[in-house]
């Protein structure tokens, strides 16, 4: 943030540096102060404008450190010149203790320049000054309303940024203000693509003026409105761009550094988001950025929790809610509580427990905040389904509910809003496994439907996919075994389609696995199983441990899957091209005869129910479409790498001419295709189903 000095007689090129400086040239207003410098004799104005200047261009550069030493002098300098004006600017320097936490003190700040600047006349003020203690006022205010989670005041001090930039000619206040106002859309409002038009403004008005430091926080931001949006490929690029922009401030790399966690989180890729969020706690620490590095522990610990690594995780949780408080930063004091009260209901220390769970019950009511309250009756109800007792019970579910219900009426946060559900969910699931009561699950659907509502408003695909997977497990338990595969289906595109790969790989596997126990399905239908045999069975607490983040993906080791028949059939059924793996299916006409005779069967089923496996003996298979032909390809092993090979090799046959035209003139003939008529496809074959697993690219 860059405003103009107002200070009596100085040179014409410091004017010129100040100019320059709200014009957003960086380098040329650093090379003016360093020449002015070398000359020797300056006078205290000048030292004084310097130091404005210099602590105006860090600031420009989100270098928020140096500016507070930088007022320091200023002001003991502006004071004996008696210079009112440049006092209240050396003490705007000041105020940003903003960013390392001391908000209160900032609020002092900025209120006594204030009073200092109301008796001053319009006419006694220079236009560039007046818009610039305005605009500083409004900029230190934003940050501590933010840090204080006082979201309610964020917006209309981002409006009166804008109607302020409206009335500028500096393009400066506009990049700004559409920064805020992007800001405020995404965190506050939730209204992502608002929020990423505002940062699309701002982000081209400082490459119109070549201004890297905002270049850099604009992308940052930016991706972290497409990580909102689930769109992980996009904000990735955007975040490493932010971090490939040299010269900037090291507060912007904090904040990207923090986004690239979160996006990795969302992956499923929990040890890159510990590094990124080591990262931004460490960076944060070594420039005294309280707020930030309490966010960074807060964050850690959070990884830990999903690791299992909890006496690591309580560690961070408690230094994250100490520096919190320290600074009145609410949000991480709020969170930090909340999972260390949820760590220690799981480690059944429920002394430790109740001790802080009274401290969250005094910070929700301090802040009379309903999003605060939500959390502390989940808190709670947590605490007496663990203390057991039919009484205590009872009030858990009393408390859930109504978390439920009022989180339900209005916008809350929504991770705590799903942390609620699925803490219900668990709730229900554990009442079933007791009572055996089928109603139970008829409970559970209204809240799996909240939960794939609030996670595709929300863009949170990893949950909207874990969502489909639950669905399939409780689809299993009613014994729907059908309606299991095809939430299965849905989980597994979901996750593909969003660059999920780990969990797309997880689902796959849980389906591969169903496939495998159908046997076991059938007798436990048969046999009117328990509703305790069939929750074992389907394996339900994995993904309800990864929906409350105490929980990491867990897929199978990609491995080679062994090749046995890959077949080309024209509508009709008509075969074109088959290719046997192995001997048995070479020698063995009668079984590759019962095997194309169930083809038809199989295809059908799968092109009119959507599947996309099955099982056929001890191989699965799969069955993909392309223009008039069913490419049927069958195998032994995971499914996954199974689909990424036969996906390339149908993408492959269709980008080359040669292949293509030969299917097709098979086809018109009525002749069944040998690799010696198309040496293409014969080396398109050993390429694909021969090499290097094409998915072991994919989860990187």
């Amino acid at each position: 943030m860059v405003e103009s000095m107002f200070s009596v007689s100085v040179s014409k090129e410091l004017t010129r540096a100040r100019k320059l400086l709200l014009e957003g040239k960086i380098n040329e207003t650093h090379e003016i102060l360093t020449d002015f410098e070398k000359r020797g004799e300056i006078t205290a104005e000048e030292q004084l404008s310097i130091l404005l200047l210099k602590g105006r261009l860090y600031v420009m550069k989100w270098q928020f450190n140096k500016p507070i030493e930088l007022g320091d002098a200023a002001y003991q300098i502006a004071q004996q010149l008696g210079n009112i004006p440049c006092i209240s600017e050396a003490l705007i320097l000041k105020a940003y203790v903003v960013f390392r936490g001391k908000l209160d003190k900032c609020l002092r700040l900025i209120s006594e320049i204030e009073k200092i600047i109301a008796p001053l006349t319009q006419e006694s003020l220079p236009i560039y000054f007046q818009q610039g203690i305005k605009f500083s006022t409004l900029f230190l205010k934003f940050w501590v309303f933010y840090f204080k989670g006082e979201y309610d005041k964020l917006l209309d001090i981002a409006m009166q940024y804008s109607e302020l930039a409206e009335k500028s000619d500096v393009k400066i206040y506009s990049i700004q203000s559409n920064y805020f106002l992007g800001w405020v859309y995404g965190v506050v409002k939730g209204d992502r693509n608002i929020s990423l038009d505002y940062f699309m403004k701002s982000l081209e008005i400082s490459r119109e003026l070549s201004l890297k430091p905002w270049i850099a926080a604009n992308l940052s931001r930016i991706g972290r409105v497409n990580w909102y949006k689930g769109y992980l490929d996009q904000a990735l690029n955007s975040c490493k761009q932010s971090l490939l922009v040299k010269d900037v401030g090291d507060y912007i790399k904090v904040d990207t550094f923090d986004t690239l966690g979160n996006i990795y989180r969302e992956k499923g890729d929990i040890e890159r988001a510990l590094k990124f969020y080591k990262q931004e706690a460490s960076l944060a620490e070594e420039l005294d950025y309280i707020t930030p590095f309490a966010r960074g522990m807060m964050n850690i610990g959070s990884v830990y929790r999903v690791k299992g690594n909890f006496d690591q995780a309580i560690d961070h949780f408690k230094q994250s809610m100490i520096f919190s408080e320290k600074v009145g930063y609410s949000y991480t004091s709020f969170y930090s509580l909340l999972l260390l009260i949820l760590i220690y209901v799981d480690q059944n220390s429920l002394e430790e427990a109740r001790q802080y769970l009274t401290h969250l019950k005094d910070l929700a009511e301090g802040m009379k905040s309903r999003f605060f309250n939500l959390g502390y009756m989940l808190a709670k109800a947590m605490v007496l389904k663990k203390q057991g007792r039919t009484r205590n019970l009872a009030e858990a579910e009393s408390l859930l509910k109504q978390a439920v219900e009022e989180a339900n009426r209005r916008y809350v946060d929504p991770q705590v809003h799903i942390m609620i559900i699925i803490s219900f969910c668990e709730y229900l699931l554990d009442e079933l496994i007791t009572f055996e009561d089928p109603e139970i699950l008829e409970e559970i659907t209204p809240l799996i439907i909240q939960l794939l509502e609030i996670s595709e408003a929300e863009h949170s695909y990893h949950v909207l996919a874990e969502t489909k997977l639950l669905q399939a497990k409780l689809a299993l338990i009613q014994m729907n075994i059908e309606e299991a595969k095809i939430f299965l289906i849905q989980a597994q595109r979901i996750a593909e389609l969003h660059s999920l790969n780990l969990l797309a790989i997880k689902i796959s596997s849980e389906h591969d696995r169903l496939l495998e126990q159908l046997s076991i399905w059938n007798s436990l239908k048969e046999q009117n199983a328990s509703m305790p045999e069939r929750i074992k069975l389907a394996s339900i607490d994995g993904v309800l441990n990864r929906l409350q983040g105490k929980g990491a993906i867990d897929p199978p080791e990609i491995v080679d899957e062994q090749p046995t028949l890959l077949l080309i059939l024209a509508e009709g059924g008509t075969l074109i091209f088959s290719l046997p793996f192995t001997e048995e299916w070479k020698r063995d006409e009668t079984l590759f005869g019962s095997f194309l005779s169930a083809f038809k069967a199989f295809s059908s089923e799968f092109f009119a129910k959507g599947l996309d496996r099955a099982k056929f003996g001890d191989d699965l298979i799969l069955i993909q479409s392309v223009g008039p032909f069913s490419i049927c390809y069958l195998f032994k092993g995971q499914t996954y790498p199974a689909t990424q090979r036969l996906t390339q090799f149908i993408e492959k046959i269709q980008k080359t001419t040669s292949i293509w035209h030969t299917l097709e003139n098979f086809y018109q003939t009525s002749q069944v295709l040998d690799l010696k008529d198309s040496p293409s496809l014969k080396s398109l074959i050993s390429e694909i189903f021969s090499g290097k697993n094409p998915v072991l690219e994919n989860i990187k």
